[in-house]
């Protein structure tokens, strides 16, 4: 009788081949891969010939460098890009100081209406548009917003004037739109 504990031992393995080996069946399974692989080639090639691609790419911006201003001077002086850009460093160095001064601004357009004959300033409208980086935009509309100068700075005369935000947007035309849309409602 034969012990259920003992284990079998193998039969013996015959000996590896001494010969060269043999890689026939490997090269005609390659062959056979790359004839497959042609033919996917060519079944791709012939379905993009019937079902073009379109020639354009899409791509989203999520984060733009840079965010658009809509201002206003009130109660104003005549405006032009000087005086814009000297109100507007005086009021982010006097809120952030020589950090303010730094943050760089781009003045896209002054709009200095002259249409109304009398001269009160008060019902002019003196507009400007600036682009500042998307970083800083929040510091720089708290600086703008909160800042009151003098009419004349510098030169000790003038009464107190301030900016006012009519709009902020990421894009420039979405800043446009709002004017439209505000635009329509006025006349």
């Amino acid at each position: 009788m034969t012990d259920p504990t003992s284990t079998p031992t193998p039969a013996p393995s015959a000996p590896p081949p001494t010969g060269p080996p043999t890689d026939a069946p490997k090269k005609t399974k390659r062959k056979r891969r790359r004839q497959s692989n042609s033919d996917n080639q060519q079944q791709q090639q012939q379905q993009q010939q019937q079902n073009p691609k379109p020639p354009y790419t899409t791509f989203t911006i999520r984060h733009p460098q840079w965010s658009y201003l809509h201002l206003q001077l009130y109660p104003a002086p005549p405006l032009d890009i000087l005086t814009v850009r000297t109100h507007l460093t005086s009021a982010l160095s006097r809120f952030l100081g020589l950090t303010g001064t730094a943050i760089p601004i781009d003045i896209l357009k002054v709009s200095d209406d002259n249409n109304n004959n009398n001269n009160d300033n008060r019902n002019k409208k003196r507009e400007c548009w600036i682009r500042v980086p998307t970083d800083d935009l929040p510091a720089v509309m708290a600086a703008v917003g909160g800042w009151i100068g003098r009419e004349g700075e510098g030169q000790g005369a003038g009464g107190e004037i301030g900016w006012r935000v009519l709009g902020k947007a990421r894009w420039l035309g979405q800043l446009i739109a709002e004017e439209g849309e505000r635009g329509v409602w006025e006349d």
